[in-house]
């Protein structure tokens, strides 16, 4: 019994990350909507999916769970993964689904990358990861460049080469 209370526990933290059912909306006069692809729904997913998937073969090896119980649950994690998710940029800041809001004020820079945008949260804040792959990120790009301002230190500045970012060097031109 307690092997099936943490596969259940597993799936409503893949539920959680994507929908609530009283979550937080979004505030404010909406800009932009993305909308995440299969590819990036399992991205945004990532470190859930990984950790499912170190449970469920330690169920499988020590025997505690009947092995449809498993491909159940292996099922129900491709529904999760079927739920549609986006990101709701608004005047006020950026949202997903209606799990997780914050405003753009709690933002001190941006760096794009090739799998997500890192909004740099302000002092005492967290950064805030809009995981969208290089090719579905020029909406939010250009929401994100309008309503953050890039107020980073000397050190953390950053130059995006390719996709990829890369530490500025002091003294040397840019190519």
């Amino acid at each position: 019994m307690p092997a099936l209370a943490l596969l259940g526990a597993s799936l409503l933290l893949l539920l959680m990350r994507v929908w609530l059912p009283h979550g937080q909306s979004p505030a404010g006069r909406a800009v932009a909507e993305v909308r995440l692809g299969f590819r990036e729904r399992m991205l945004l997913q990532r470190t859930n999916l990984y950790a499912f998937g170190l449970i469920l073969l330690l169920l499988a090896v020590s025997g505690a769970v009947p092995y449809l119980f498993e491909l159940i649950a292996i099922a129900f994690a491709y529904g999760i993964l079927s739920i549609p998710v986006r990101y709701r940029f608004t005047s006020d800041g950026v949202g997903l689904n209606n799990v997780v809001f914050r405003r753009w004020s709690e933002f001190r820079g941006f760096v794009p990358g090739a799998r997500s945008i890192r909004l740099q949260g302000a002092e005492g804040m967290r950064d805030f990861h809009v995981r969208l792959l290089a090719g579905h990120q020029a909406p939010a790009l250009d929401v994100v460049r309008r309503h953050v301002r890039q107020d980073l230190q000397r050190g953390d500045r950053r130059e995006v080469v390719r996709g990829r970012t890369k530490p500025k060097r002091r003294g040397v031109a840019a190519e």
